[in-house]
């Protein structure tokens, strides 16, 4: 292997090449009209533009993907995770063009890789699976659904990260949700196949680590908790699942390897099982592909999983004292662009400031001044840590949190840090839905003291003295002969900072506070002086809030705490965020209840279902199916 063209983007893509360039192979990067800045794009020895906006149009395209690597001279092809990594009609048009395809083949991947195939290979070999249909019959999942019983989840049968699927309380559900989820599928994996099983409530989910050689070996590298989810998405993962007996975690190892060992597999799979609250364990699909949340594993047992994958490929046969022990316990925190505070709504931005910590490793595709769009994914970085043991991990997670500082974007950091000091999550009391039974209560900011408040409001405006480039901190506070003034507007308070000629002087209500406030060399840190007391504090300057990372206190911005009643017209529906329009409901004339689907928006690889906001009359639609909008344009539009 002399030359690797990557047919991902992203971080995963910039994973890749670290590895690759490590072992002395040349790298190639591919990428559309939007990611011509991006990150991955530069790290790459060589790139080519696919000439595309759209995932179809670039990521999906397997056409313009073998014109970029025969271009290159690429001699093999990484797929990476998500587009076409699952694609058996991918891996043979690449073993058919004379090149290698760094996983399974296309055989092994149909058997495996379609969630159909799997569990029917499964039940052969009596492992146990979910109750559900396979959907050998796409014209009639309404009777299988009827079958299956409900409630019920409807999974797309190519891919994962949770795309294509949905959960039917009941049968009314059924048909807007089978075409929403299949809308979806297609759009993520360009298929659209859908299979059913039963809902399983309140389970934990597991995955087992799999790498296969091309001389019939296959090893479990051990196990990862992957429970904490939102939207069937991962949020945070967890090696080794520390809550496992070692008799379960002994059967589902055992399990993974005998399914893969049944097809002629070579390379990394990944056997997801679910647990109920009883412990009875059901196989749910298998990923022929390398995972979102490896750097766990690897942290744990000491392995690069992707070298791995080039030396399988490559023909190298794994080592035969395998497995090696796993030590200590990782965890991935996975910082994505969504709004906590607006139900994790994906968002966009440009990248204004960057500060990640040094002593953690963190797999990201940013770069400062890129934009970060709603073509792709929301996933913007994953931190990774690894401790002695779960305790330790989850310290060293927190402290690592609060040196990530991302500037010109919402992200999900502040919710990653209160999950991360949750009781429940630390005691391991959770299950797939916790999150969401949760949210409302994690959003709900602990009650500031009067003192974080002062500080919280000194570290706001000080924030542009750090050399801040950040838009968010930018202003003129000087006045001609006054004491240089400003206030900050807290959601829990109003606070007067003054400065002075060294100090600030801050008043909350009539308790004021003089100190000196400065920013040290380390990335969100400030020392605070007063009374002849020093220390240090991590703080992280946010778009809406500023947190104080140690005492786990976020202070939102009473100006970002959303729109006012006179902001708000409640006669229009417009698209939350820059995206495609896959399905209009609405039609000029028709009488629509609060609450009714008026359109579907396809943005950052999520569905975004847009109802009305009042009962009326649609007055007009603006938009047609297929056709790409800005956010804040008009949608649809109401009359009373």
């Amino acid at each position: 292997m002399r030359k690797l063209l990557v047919a991902n983007r992203g971080e995963i893509a910039c994973r890749i090449f670290r590895t690759a360039t490590a072992m002395g192979i040349r790298t190639v990067a591919v990428f559309g009209t939007p990611d011509r800045d991006a990150r991955h794009v530069a790290l790459a020895d060589e790139a080519i533009d696919l000439g595309g906006e759209s995932a179809a149009d670039t990521y999906l395209s397997i056409d313009r993907l073998l014109a970029a690597a025969r271009r290159s001279g690429a001699d093999a092809i990484h797929p990476g995770y998500g587009f076409l990594s699952e694609s058996p009609a991918f891996a043979e048009a690449v073993a058919t063009a004379g090149l290698t395809f760094v996983g399974p083949s296309a055989v092994a991947m149909a058997k495996l890789g379609s969630k159909a195939a799997a569990r029917s290979l499964a039940a052969s070999l009596g492992i146990p699976v979910v109750p559900g249909d396979d959907g050998a019959d796409q014209t009639r999942l309404a009777e299988a659904a009827e079958r299956v019983g409900f409630p019920l989840l409807v999974k797309a049968a190519a891919g994962g990260g949770g795309r294509g699927m949905r959960v039917v309380r009941e049968a009314g559900e059924l048909t807007e949700l089978l075409a929403s989820a299949r809308a979806e599928a297609a759009a993520a994996f360009g298929d659209g196949t859908l299979i059913l099983e039963r809902l399983v409530e309140r389970p934990r989910h597991v995955e087992v680590q799999v790498l296969a050689d091309r001389h019939g070996s296959v090893v479990s590298l051990g196990e990862r908790d992957c429970t904490l989810q939102r939207r069937h998405q991962k949020v945070i993962e967890e090696a080794p699942a520390s809550f496992l007996d070692e008799a379960t975690r002994t059967a589902l190892g055992e399990a993974a390897v005998r399914l893969v060992a049944a097809t002629d597999y070579a390379g990394a799979a990944t056997v997801e099982f679910l647990l109920d609250p009883t412990g009875s364990w059901h196989l749910i699909e298998v990923n022929t592909r390398l995972q979102v949340e490896h750097p766990v594993t690897e942290l744990v047992t000491g392995l690069d999983l992707v070298a791995w994958q080039l030396r399988i490929a490559s023909g190298e046969p794994l080592p035969a004292d395998w497995p090696p022990p796993a030590v200590g316990h990782a965890v991935e925190l996975r910082i994505c662009a969504e709004d906590p505070a607006h139900d994790l709504r994906p968002t966009t931005g440009r990248v204004s400031r960057l500060e990640l910590p040094a002593d953690a490793r963190v797999d990201h595709g940013l770069a400062l001044g890129m934009t970060v769009g709603a073509e792709f994914d929301s996933l913007l970085a994953k931190l990774v840590v690894h401790g002695r043991d779960r305790t330790d991990a989850l310290a060293r997670a927190t402290a690592a949190l609060g040196s990530v500082g991302i500037g010109g974007i919402v992200t999900n950091i502040p919710l990653l840090d209160a999950i991360l000091r949750h009781p429940d999550f630390q005691a391991q009391r959770i299950d797939t839905r916790w999150l969401e039974r949760v949210l409302p209560d994690l959003e709900r900011d602990p009650e500031p003291t009067a003192e974080e408040l002062a500080i919280a409001a000194a570290a706001r405006v000080t924030a542009r003295q750090h050399g801040a480039a950040d838009p968010w901190f930018q202003g003129a506070p000087w006045r001609l002969n006054l004491v240089a003034e400003e206030t900050v507007r807290f959601r829990a308070g109003t606070v007067r900072v003054r400065h002075l000629r060294d100090d600030v002087e801050v008043q909350t209500g009539d308790t004021i506070r003089r100190f000196r406030l400065s920013w040290t060399d380390l990335p969100g840190e400030v020392a605070i002086e007063a009374d002849g007391y020093r220390r240090r504090m991590k703080i992280r300057n946010e778009p809406e809030s500023v947190v104080l990372v140690e005492r786990g206190v976020r202070l939102r911005l009473e100006d970002n705490a959303g729109a006012t009643s006179e902001t708000i017209d409640e006669s229009v529906v417009r698209a939350p965020l820059p995206g495609r329009v896959v399905q209009v409901r609405a039609e000029v004339g028709m009488e629509v209840e609060k609450g009714q689907l008026l359109a579907v928006l396809d943005a950052m690889k999520m569905e975004h279902r847009l109802l009305a906001p009042c009962a009326g009359r649609v007055a007009q639609v603006a938009v047609a199916e297929g056709d790409r909008v800005v956010s804040g344009q008009i949608l649809v539009e109401l009359a009373p």
